[in-house]
């Protein structure tokens, strides 16, 4: 039996490198991905049956395709971590402040509702 291809997104995105970094301890095969431009575009593609993709959460529409099945991995933890990103000399506005303290204040429901999503969308 022929392999899965594994649909990746383009070399240089962080979702690549992270994916990458996680798939350095098994020999996968880089003559099998599709690369694409967009992750979002994987879906389509799986549904296709072209191959199989690696998402984040965040990527999967809340109502998936009756075609796609949608497991956790068991393999590597792939985390990512979000940051604010400012010019060092500038100190931020006040919209600027006020949003990265709805951000601090909404990280602990946000990933609340990321685990309950999960656990909706992941089929056993």
């Amino acid at each position: 039996m022929k392999p899965y291809r594994l649909i990746v997104s383009e070399p240089g995105s962080g979702n690549r490198a992270v994916l990458e970094q996680a798939l350095r301890k098994w020999r996968w095969q880089r003559d099998h991905l599709v690369e694409i431009d967009h992750l979002t575009r994987s879906l389509g593609l799986v549904e296709a049956g072209i191959g199989i993709s690696v998402v984040p959460l965040s990527a999967l529409p809340d109502m998936p395709g009756a075609r796609l099945a949608i497991r956790a991995l068991d393999g590597p933890r792939v985390t990512r971590t979000l940051g604010l990103l400012r010019r060092r000399s500038i100190p931020l506005g006040a919209v600027a402040q006020q949003f990265r303290r709805a951000v601090r204040q909404l990280a602990p429901t946000l990933e609340a509702h990321a685990r309950e999503r999960a656990g909706r969308l992941l089929t056993p």
